[in-house]
Parts: C-alpha cells; sequence; structure tokens
C-alpha cells in the first residue's frame, strides 16, 4: 500500500466508490443512489398526516461528518453552536430534496479529557434544532478518540416521490435562484481565522458561519412548485455546487457576479479583504442556502408567489445555457458588467485538495 497522501478531489472519491458498488445489485426500492444530496429509496411511510395512502412515497436519507480542526474549533465554536451547526447541515441536505426531516442518529468521538459541560452543551444546541422541526433522535453510537472530537450525523426524511427535487433535472433556459444571501459564512470564518473585531456585524457574520439556518420549510414548500425543476444547497459555494448541478444535468450555467445576493454586512467587511465582495458568495461555503432552476416561462408569476409567500426577495442569479464543448468544459461561466470573468478555480474550497479554508490544525 503506497504511503503518499490523497491527491484526489471529494468527486473524484465519490466517483470510485460510486464505480466500484454498481457491481452490487440495488435494492428494487432503491431510485436515487450515490450522487445527490441524499439518497432516496421507496417506503410506506406518509409524510402528512392527511396523506393517507403513503403509495407514492420515498425516505431520503444523508450523513454528514463534523471534524475538529477541519470544521470547528472548540476555541472558537461554542458546543452550543457545534451541536446545532452538526444537525443543521444534515437538515440542509433533506431541504434541498424537497423532504421533510423525520429521524436522526448521531454518532460521538470524543477524547477522555473532554470537559462534562462540552458534552451537555453540545447536547442542548443539537436538541434545539431537531424540537423546532421534530426530528427525533433514534440511535446512533458514542467511541473514544485520540485527541479530537468526531460527529457524524445521519439523517431521513420522507416526501412524494413525484416531489423529490434533484440536482440532475435542471433544463435549458432555466433561471438560477438563490433563497438567500451567500458569501457570510466564509467572511465569518475569516473573520475568525484572524483577529476579531467587535461589533454587531461581526457577530453577525460568525454567527452565520457557527450556527447556520437550514431552509427545511422553504425545501418542503419548493418541492410542490412544478416550475422548479432542480434544487441542491449551498454547501461548498456557489460556484463549486452550480458546476455540480449543471455536470448532473448535462448542461452549463452562467451567472451575474452583479446580481449575486449578497448582506449589508459582508459588502462592508469584504472592502479589507483582496477578493471582491462577489467573490465570496461564489466561493464561500456553508451557507446552506438552497440553489434551484425555474423554468423561463414562469420565472415572474413564481417570483411573486415566493415573495408574496416567503415575504423576502427571490435571487435569480444566472441561467441555464445548452452544453457547448467549451462550455461543458467549464460548466459555470461568471460574467461582471457583461464582460465574461476568469475563474481561478484553485481560490475555490474542494475537499482534500484545499485546506486554506479550514481551521489550522495547529490550534485544535
Amino acid at each position: 500500500m503506497s504511503s503518499d497522501s490523497c491527491k484526489l478531489s471529494e468527486e473524484e472519491i465519490i466517483n470510485s466508490f460510486k464505480k466500484q458498488f454498481a457491481t452490487i445489485k440495488s435494492h428494487k426500492d432503491l431510485w436515487l443512489p450515490i450522487g445527490d444530496d441524499c439518497a432516496a429509496f421507496g417506503a410506506t411511510f406518509s409524510p402528512t398526516s392527511e396523506d393517507s395512502q403513503g403509495q407514492d412515497t420515498s425516505f431520503v436519507l444523508t450523513t454528514d461528518s463534523l471534524v475538529e480542526g477541519v470544521h470547528f474549533l472548540k476555541g472558537t465554536s461554542t458546543p452550543f453552536q457545534v451541536g446545532y451547526k452538526s444537525l443543521a447541515v444534515n437538515l440542509s441536505d433533506i431541504a434541498a430534496m424537497g423532504a421533510k426531516p423525520l429521524y436522526v442518529t448521531l454518532s460521538l468521538s470524543l477524547p477522555t479529557n473532554l470537559e462534562q459541560d462540552w458534552v451537555e452543551e453540545f447536547k442542548k444546541g443539537f436538541y434545539s434544532l431537531a424540537k423546532k422541526y421534530e426530528v427525533s433522535l433514534i440511535g446512533g453510537d458514542t467511541t473514544r478518540s485520540i485527541r479530537d472530537i468526531f460527529i457524524n450525523v445521519t439523517a431521513i426524511g420522507c416526501q412524494k416521490k413525484t416531489l423529490i427535487k434533484q440536482r440532475t433535472t435542471a433544463k435549458e433556459k432555466d433561471f438560477i435562484c438563490v433563497s438567500r444571501e451567500i458569501g457570510d459564512s466564509a467572511l465569518g470564518l475569516n473573520l475568525l481565522n484572524n483577529e476579531k473585531r467587535e461589533g454587531q456585524a461581526v457577530n453577525q457574520l460568525i454567527s452565520r458561519h457557527c450556527q447556520p439556518e437550514p431552509e427545511v420549510e422553504l425545501g418542503q414548500w419548493l418541492a410542490y412548485q412544478a416550475p422548479v425543476h432542480a434544487m441542491m444547497d449551498v454547501s461548498d459555494g456557489l460556484y463549486m455546487d452550480l458546476k455540480k448541478m449543471m455536470s448532473a444535468s448535462s448542461l452549463s450555467a452562467s451567472i451575474d457576479a452583479e446580481k449575486l445576493p449578497l448582506s449589508a454586512e459582508a459588502t462592508e467587511f469584504s472592502k479589507d479583504c483582496e477578493q471582491a465582495p462577489w467573490h465570496w458568495a461564489l466561493s464561500g461555503g456553508e451557507d446552506y442556502a438552497l440553489l434551484f432552476t425555474v423554468a423561463e416561462e414562469a420565472i415572474q408569476k413564481f417570483q411573486d408567489e415566493y415573495e408574496k409567500r416567503w415575504q423576502r426577495p427571490l435571487f435569480v442569479v444566472g441561467q441555464v445555457e445548452n452544453s457547448k464543448k467549451k462550455q461543458r468544459q467549464e460548466r459555470v461561466r461568471i460574467f461582471l458588467k457583461e464582460k465574461e470573468v476568469v475563474v481561478d478555480s484553485s481560490l475555490f474550497y474542494q475537499h482534500f485538495l484545499d485546506v486554506k479554508k479550514s481551521y489550522n490544525s495547529n490550534e485544535a
């Protein structure tokens, strides 16, 4: 066995497992395997008490891990925030499918010198979000780690099979939409990794990184909107996640950088950084907004209904294009003031290949 460090991207690792396990015959009820925010398989459970049929219902399942020194530091995130976030990232995947979260499992690897108070506060944060959406904890595991905290959560939700949204179903000329401001989490992490500044704006940006809110209710509403074709959450940054959606849909996309939604706090603090404000919106991960495409002919009516129902703006940031050879290689093109911007993909976060946005492990 080679001792060389892993140089595969996250996508390459996932695809290698996908290819290997494709040789095993899947159970007949598994209709959406590896490759989306969740897997989906048949069920006889009804997502609502009003729907007693349950014949067209599927479970969706997702799992995520948080590792101390990679996703959080004890010195910069409270245990309450870590507990909250460890569930939030999983519920965001459920929301991205348009499903209702039902159950979670929680596995913890904890060092022996960890304070009991830390565990208690972690539990409170995890419970706080679970209570909000009536998600039941149904199992898990605990074990000892040599040094760092390792957290793994698996979440299960359900939705009618015909309503589950996928990243593979974008259509040419669809408008690309984002549910809320993006880039705040990356700026919050930037503030944590550098000297903190005081003030409400700083605290808001840090909070959006340490304690993100999943779009659970919005995701379920979008499931029932026929003009919404494809959907996923923004966890690795808009640019990288949109590339995944376009690749899965065999299409390309163009983004208008001037239309990217930025909060007032992000606009203010990005002035002190080397990158332009829109760079944070494109590259910043862990926003957990919803990214979805809407049929071109329905966009105006949909936007009116969306803004009336949710009392907030719909951010239309670009459009899906037919894949020409050059576009297919790029998948996503960025325009600023109608001129195409050359994107340095090395600035965008990729698991295993890019650790610059992770915490400094020496501080763990």
